[in-house]
């Protein structure tokens, strides 16, 4: 007797979700389509497509991988900061969760009213950011006002204080973020 099924599996911080024609017979051989594996603290999204049987061996490839923890333009922001970083001889910045959320609530600060537009509360979000990692030398740009994340990279370009930020070579990590008509980039010097 074969049992369509669709399985979904917590494991801790993980969760896997077998998807497409799953199949289990009477002799328990499972056989999946696709498996969508989500590291839910880590931000990731994997797609594994099933290949076969090899050698014994049940064979699955891995076919798609989405970073599932910042918004589209964060992401878009991100990747137009490293490729101008690159373009002008310095390396990429890794982005960090710790430091995109607080880029992420100085914009909802910004936009509430809480804090007026601008860089209120920037030693604040060093220190928490402390709590994780190691901040050495620290930058920060904020925005308002730019519709997408080409028009707000091209506003910083356009201003030699923020172009200065953005290329700064001792920085190593980042985080990025728009939300509401504003944003912000943190980015930081650690080991």
């Amino acid at each position: 007797m074969i049992k369509k099924i669709l399985v979904c599996v917590l494991l801790g911080l993980f969760s896997l979700s077998f998807m497409g024609l799953t199949t289990i017979d009477d002799n328990l051989d499972i056989t999946m389509d696709e498996i969508m594996f989500h590291g839910m603290d880590l931000g990731i999204a994997a797609t594994f497509t099933y290949s076969g049987i090899q050698n014994g061996l049940h064979i699955w490839t891995l076919t798609d991988v989405q970073d599932t923890t910042y918004a589209a333009d964060d992401i878009e922001l991100k990747r137009l900061i490293n490729e101008y970083r690159q373009a002008n001889g310095v390396g990429e910045l890794i982005m960090v969760k710790i430091i995109w959320d607080e880029c992420l609530q100085h914009n909802m600060n910004m936009q509430d009213g809480t804090v007026p537009f601008g860089h209120d509360g920037f030693e604040d979000r060093l220190r928490n950011i402390g709590k994780e990692m190691y901040v050495g030398y620290a930058t920060e740009n904020c925005g308002m006002g730019y519709g997408s994340p080409q028009a707000q990279l091209n506003g910083w370009i356009n201003s030699p204080p923020h172009n200065a930020n953005l290329l700064h070579p001792s920085l190593t990590h980042m985080g990025v973020s728009m939300y509401g008509g504003y944003s912000t980039y943190l980015a930081i010097q650690s080991n």
